[in-house]
């Protein structure tokens, strides 16, 4: 990242005085973890819970959620929901990753591994990298969860290289960011993230709106590029009738003048003889 040393600095000011969050002591059910963090990406916490306290009380277990249609979940979290649908493949595509995986819905396998093959394992299990980024906390690894809407509030506030990729800034924050402040980091950083909802709304819809004027203008370059082309083919092929024409009156002609002229040679031959 441009200006790494000074946005350090930033990062460090504000996560200076931040409330310490420990590992906790109570066992917890990290399936379900996974769908929370399959939920928070670019939302809320409290949207997350909220959707996770919604899906609890639908579906019977955890392996119903599993299999339920993507359209389903988009239902149930309904439309002003962050990137409903998004969070609803990721949801389903997360479960169905470790069943697949550990034929059953246990992350048990996870256990016994390092960091660094926990990391790769779930890369090659398809979680998204913030996906992933919370299970590695889970575990004690050094992991910083982030999403776009925290690079978008960090690229708000100044504290990070604008245009900055979700992959930098994780790097980024990462290597700046001590591994036994992992946990509290991203509570302070999820915080922060929530203060900028109103922010980021205005600015999911500016984009939003950006990219349907955008599709509108792809859509009506591909119109007048489809007609053009369909003219020109229309062109061409009345060119191709026209010549086939030609060539057929032209075929007629001489063979119309080939019999005039053999039947003028009989003519001839009848009063020579």
């Amino acid at each position: 990242m441009k200006n790494a040393t000074a946005y350090a600095k930033k990062i460090k000011k504000f996560l200076t005085g931040m409330k310490k969050v420990k590992p906790s002591d109570e066992p917890r059910d990290r399936i379900e973890l996974l769908v929370l963090a399959a939920l928070e990406e670019n939302a809320t916490l409290a949207k997350a819970q909220r959707a996770l306290t919604t899906f609890r009380k639908e579906f019977v277990d955890l392996n119903e959620l599993r299999v339920a249609q993507p359209s389903e979940l988009v239902e149930l979290l309904g439309m002003r929901y962050p990137g409903t649908r998004q969070a609803a493949e990721r949801v389903g595509k997360t479960l169905n990753a470790v069943f697949y995986h550990a034929n059953d819905l246990t992350v048990e396998f996870m256990e016994p591994l390092g960091k660094r093959d926990l990391r790769k394992l779930m890369g090659t299990l398809g979680f998204s990298p913030y996906v992933t980024a919370v299970m590695l906390l889970e575990f004690g690894g050094h992991a910083i969860p982030v999403d776009q809407d925290l690079v978008d509030a960090l690229e708000i506030d100044g504290m990070i290289e604008p245009g900055s990729t979700v992959a930098v800034v994780e790097s980024f924050l990462e290597s700046h960011i001590a591994q036994k402040d992992g946990l509290s980091a991203h509570a302070a950083l999820r915080a922060f993230v929530e203060t900028h909802s109103d922010a980021l709304n205005k600015r999911r819809k500016i984009a939003a709106k950006a990219a349907a004027e955008a599709e509108e203008i792809a859509r009506k370059e591909a119109l007048i590029i489809a007609e053009a082309e369909a003219k020109a083919t229309a062109e061409r092929a009345a060119e191709a009738e026209r010549a086939a024409a030609e060539k057929l009156a032209a075929e007629q002609l001489a063979e119309a003048e080939a019999k005039a002229a053999k039947k003028e040679a009989k003519k001839a031959a009848r009063k020579a003889a």
